[in-house]
């Protein structure tokens, strides 16, 4: 069985990922979190009780 847990996209800054990915979904994407350590941030979208 296949479990999504994760998409990752990239993009030039957070903001055009973010509506990119809304854009395309059609769900909002909730505050994430930074990792400075790997220099990367990001936010998430639920999907339900897959687990």
């Amino acid at each position: 069985m296949l479990i999504l847990d994760h998409i990752a996209l990239a993009a030039t800054t957070l903001d055009e990922g973010v509506a990119h990915a809304e854009q395309a979904l059609g769900l909002p994407l909730a505050g994430g979190g930074y990792h400075a350590r790997m220099a990367t941030h990001n936010r998430l979208m639920g999907m339900g009780d897959l687990y």
